[in-house]
């Protein structure tokens, strides 16, 4: 890793517009923020404080469990609410912290992306596609 991405905070290269979900939202609702956008995970927040996060596999989980207990319940689901699958430990760092401090949890826990925290405020996320641009090789 370069010196230049060690250096640099995360608020530099955050995003700060934020698609999120609530907890009291339907998993159908849920569903249509997932069609709607080409996105792995969503924080899940109260006001705006960040209260857990939930992916695309906890949907897949949920729907799988469903179908697994019965046939014609599968479509009951659709009403149950985000804050019932939602993982409320989330890793997420600071807007002060490293970028290289955010590539570490990314490997370590194989996330694709990391909210930002300030406070107990979401103010940011870290994707992937977010950290491509400033992982460049210079040459020494």
């Amino acid at each position: 890793m370069n010196k230049k991405i060690k250096d640099k905070k995360v608020s530099e290269i955050m995003k700060t517009d934020l698609i999120t979900a609530t907890e009291d939202m339907t998993i159908k609702d849920l569903k249509a923020l997932f069609d709607r956008y080409d996105y792995n995970a969503f924080p899940v927040v109260r006001g705006k404080a960040m209260v857990g996060i939930v992916t695309k596999m906890d949907l897949f989980k949920t729907f799988s469990t469903g179908m697994r207990l019965t046939r014609s319940g599968y479509f009951n689901l659709w009403a149950n609410k985000v804050g019932d699958i939602m993982r409320r430990s989330v890793v997420f760092v600071h807007p002060d912290d490293s970028i290289s401090k955010v590539i570490d949890y990314m490997v370590e826990f194989k996330l694709r992306s990391v909210p930002v925290i300030k406070g107990k405020e979401l103010v940011g996320i870290v994707s992937r596609s977010d950290l491509v641009p400033h992982m460049v090789v210079e040459e020494e």
